[in-house]
């Protein structure tokens, strides 16, 4: 009996997935430094490519401005937790959930 190239394909990653199993029995540690030292940066490559041939999911040419800022207020927020002592900026009561939210939404 042929096997189809999908069918190939899904015989490859069991065969895969159980070779991954054996090896994360035998080298638990070693297994976890592998894969987030060289497969998780190769990953994000990938998705980097995979995004940017959609366009990232946006249609605007600006829309990853407002995210920008939600971000650049967020990083001043936990900032100003860190450092109460040298940045006097107040925000209000829950201001880095709401513009979690904002920034899902967005």
């Amino acid at each position: 009996m042929q096997l189809t190239s999908t069918e190939k394909i899904d015989v490859l990653n069991i065969g895969l997935m159980l070779f991954s199993c054996v090896i994360a029995i035998l080298l638990p540690f070693e297994l976890f430094l592998i894969v987030y030292a060289i497969l998780g940066p190769l990953h994000y490559l990938t998705e980097i490519s995979w995004l940017h041939d959609r366009n990232y999911f946006s249609k605007g040419k600006y829309d990853a401005v407002i995210l920008v800022v939600i971000g650049l207020l967020l990083t001043a927020f936990q900032f100003k937790n860190k450092f109460e002592n040298f940045i006097d900026i107040t925000f209000p009561e829950y201001f880095n959930a709401e513009l979690a939210y904002v920034a899902f939404l967005g």
